[in-house]
């Protein structure tokens, strides 16, 4: 979800969370103890990834509040980067999202309190890593593992085995998230040219100013070598 009003921050999350978890909590306790149950389960959770992969671009513009100019921001130097639909909205949180599930469906949507943080080699390093996004290599790594959680975990797990196996599960969903981020500074790195290392310091400086381990990107000093190639 991005960044938006509180009143459709409550709508998106209600609604959100009715699709996710009311079939469970609605369904009947003669229904959920047959044999077919967890299969149907699964196959409801699936395709409603699908869903929401496919209509993320339209669910993003809808939780836009005030749509911004691009090109009075950051500038033609950074557009030209950019081959993909780009909206900026008014937000102070710093957030940038490439949305959609095929790589002709996808928009990028930034906010302008992550531009108003960034130098110009930064910005242009974040739209040439939210253009990387759009491909489809970096699609299918977004989508496939959210599309195979939902079909070995459908509900939440009963066992101590069952919560063991998620767990080794999103272990290697984090290495192979890691793999495509690296993949990712590469590519941004190569349309950057050479102020691509500068881009991503910049980058750094803002999303993890304290070089905190507990984040969900690999660790700085191998992002800096992934960019010096």
């Amino acid at each position: 979800m991005i960044p938006s009003s509180p009143r459709r921050a409550l709508v998106f999350t209600i609604v959100s969370s009715a699709l996710y978890f009311g079939p469970d909590l609605l369904m009947p306790k003669a229904w959920s103890a047959s044999a077919d149950y967890d299969f149907y389960y699964a196959c409801y959770q699936s395709a409603l990834v699908v869903v929401a992969f496919w209509f993320s671009p339209a669910i993003c513009r809808s939780m836009v509040v005030r749509k911004l100019d691009s090109e009075t921001i950051i500038g033609r130097a950074g557009e030209s980067i950019c081959n993909l639909p780009l909206t900026i909205f008014d937000h102070p949180v710093p957030f940038v999202l490439t949305a959609g599930l095929l790589p002709a469906q996808c928009e990028i949507f930034l906010s302008k309190g992550f531009t108003d943080r960034l130098t110009l080699p930064g910005r242009r390093f974040l739209l040439a890593r939210a253009t990387t996004h759009g491909s489809w290599i970096q699609r299918l790594g977004a989508f496939v593992p959210a599309l195979l959680f939902a079909c070995f975990f459908p509900g939440i797990p009963d066992s101590l085995k069952a919560w063991l196996d998620m767990a080794a599960f999103l272990g290697l969903w984090l290495l192979l998230h890691w793999g495509l981020e690296l993949s990712v500074d590469r590519a941004a790195a190569r349309l950057c040219g050479a102020g691509a290392i500068d881009g991503l310091r910049d980058l750094l400086a803002v999303t993890n100013p304290h070089n905190s381990r507990l984040t969900t990107q690999p660790p700085p000093g191998w992002r800096v070598r992934a960019v010096r190639g």
